[in-house]
């Protein structure tokens, strides 16, 4: 029962990161993300593509399309289970590089540094 009046402060990542990405993040931001891509579409009020539901060898040319598209790719992951998942999803792509650039509780924020 100790553990219940937990919840609320475990679950306020969604919102904090959401609020963070609108807050940091330009107006043209697509934010790829797993577990977060609802929060950040709601509280954040940017734009979400699911990153498991790009096929592992296109995410090259899906950050390409959506640079020429005008928007600027960002990647948000969950470091309890995300980051390990991402990589091993998108390992035949090692063009793709991330740098972080902001940490909300347990969501790390990314922008992609090379994507050709």
């Amino acid at each position: 029962w100790e553990d219940a009046y937990r919840v609320g402060d475990r679950e306020a990542k969604y919102a904090l990161a959401g609020e963070w990405i609108q807050a940091n993040l330009p107006a043209r931001a697509v934010v790829l993300a797993g577990l977060h891509s609802g929060s950040i579409r709601f509280y954040g009020s940017r734009k979400t593509i699911r990153w498991d539901q790009i096929p592992s060898d296109k995410l090259s040319p899906t950050l390409r399309n959506l640079e020429a598209a005008g928007y600027r790719p960002y990647l948000a992951l969950d470091t309890a289970s995300e980051p390990p998942l991402f990589a091993e999803w998108f390992r035949s792509d090692p063009k793709v590089q991330i740098e972080q650039i902001g940490r909300v509780r347990v969501v790390n924020v990314y922008r992609f540094v090379t994507a050709r």
